[in-house]
């Protein structure tokens, strides 16, 4: 192997990059529809290149060999990270706290998006303690990935058992009702019935 000077920088998969790093470089690429054919994946290595390396690359001395051999060690970088590798033991939501709860309902509604509140929800659910700065993509996404699927089966039983109180409040008040009809048709007769025998 050539004796590269910047291909160690580069990341060889998905648990290589840290999220911080992931979302920066979300914010950072173009729409392929916002720059010209040609030019979209000049680009997108020159941000690749610098977001890993924290140098302009025009400002490198970089050849053509090391170029390739980036590409081909960011291929990873063209899937999406996978799922169902890592299997964090989490928090139910129900058990956690008051305050952390608060937290996890402003993370979830705020308008910076889920991706930015990534590593805050991931670290609220997970039982051992972690390190947002050092979290990386294969455990974020494997980590939400498994807390969507927790919450809804909690949500789906919570409304399982929801429905079947609205049901059994609604049977309930039929036969309530059904009885005020009876009574008030009970009393009607009784009251016709006295009013009869004093004529």
């Amino acid at each position: 192997m050539k004796d590269f000077k910047y291909l160690e920088k580069f990341p060889r998969g998905w648990n290589e990059v840290k999220l911080s790093t992931y979302i920066e470089l979300t914010h950072m690429l173009p729409a392929p529809q916002e720059v010209e054919d040609g030019e979209y994946l000049q680009e997108v290595f020159q941000i690749y290149f610098y977001v890993f390396t924290g140098i302009n690359i025009s400002d490198s001395d970089i050849t053509s060999d090391e170029i390739v051999a980036i590409y081909t060690r960011l291929k990873f970088l063209d899937n999406k990270p996978l799922t169902g590798e890592y299997n964090p033991k989490l928090k139910n939501i129900d058990k956690l706290s008051y305050d952390d709860f608060i937290i996890y309902q402003k993370l979830t509604e705020s308008a910076d998006g889920w991706l930015t509140n990534m590593a805050g929800i991931v670290k609220l659910f997970h039982i051992e303690e972690i390190n947002e700065d050092d979290l990386t993509v294969d455990v974020a996404f494997n980590t939400f990935f498994l807390l969507k699927k927790k919450l809804k089966h909690r949500l789906s039983t919570h409304f399982r058992f929801s429905l079947g109180m609205k049901i059994i409040k609604q049977i309930v008040s039929q036969k309530w009702k059904a009885i005020k009809s009876k009574v008030k048709t009970s009393l009607t007769r009784t009251s016709a019935g006295s009013s009869s025998a004093k004529m």
